[in-house]
């Protein structure tokens, strides 16, 4: 299994839903089918908007796109959609949150990976999205446990023990429009 980055654009020709399905071309086949049963991070270029990443989700599975030669779906599990309370940038201290597009002064890459719709994305930097920035989900979690006096820290591999949690929790509960 692998992560990956896709992007998403709120008024996208194609038939994104993000909570439920990711339209995408034979190109990115491949990646896709290898994310079957792992996280993805949504993420809106800089084109669209100023939302940077903003969810994560699982693939279900994909399936060949109806009427449509050479595109792709990529279901997303149910209740396994998570938007972010708040946006995590693309860039923090000036430096893109992906390796793949930094250069090697630390820079923003320009073309190239960034313009991919699908990316692939290192464990490392799955983590770094969810934890560096000072509006992380994790930081969203502890900041949530600190109103109740409590301090959560994180083993190596609670990032995606948390994502698991989030996830029994949003396939279990009704979706009463809170959060906290």
């Amino acid at each position: 299994m692998v992560k990956l980055v896709l992007l998403h654009k709120a008024d996208s020709i194609y038939e994104d839903e993000p909570d439920v399905v990711y339209d995408f071309p034979r190109s990115y086949l491949k990646a896709v089918e290898e994310a079957v049963g792992d996280w993805i991070v949504y993420y809106e270029p800089v084109k669209a908007g100023p939302r940077g990443y903003f969810a994560v989700a699982k693939i279900d599975r994909v399936r060949a796109k109806p009427g449509a030669e050479g595109r792709f779906l990529a279901m997303i599990e149910p209740g396994t959609f998570l938007p972010f309370d708040r946006e995590v940038p693309r860039l923090v201290e000036g430096r893109p949150m992906e390796a793949a597009l930094t250069e090697p002064d630390g820079t923003p890459r320009k073309g190239g990976a960034v313009q991919l719709a699908v990316r692939r994305l290192p464990e490392a930097d799955f983590a770094r999205i969810l934890t560096e920035p000072r509006n992380s989900l994790v930081r969203q979690y502890r900041a949530l446990f600190a109103t109740e006096g409590l301090k959560l820290e994180f083993a190596p591999d609670g990032i995606e023990r948390l994502a698991a949690i989030a996830f029994r929790a949003n396939k279990t509960t009704q979706n009463i429009g809170a959060r906290r």
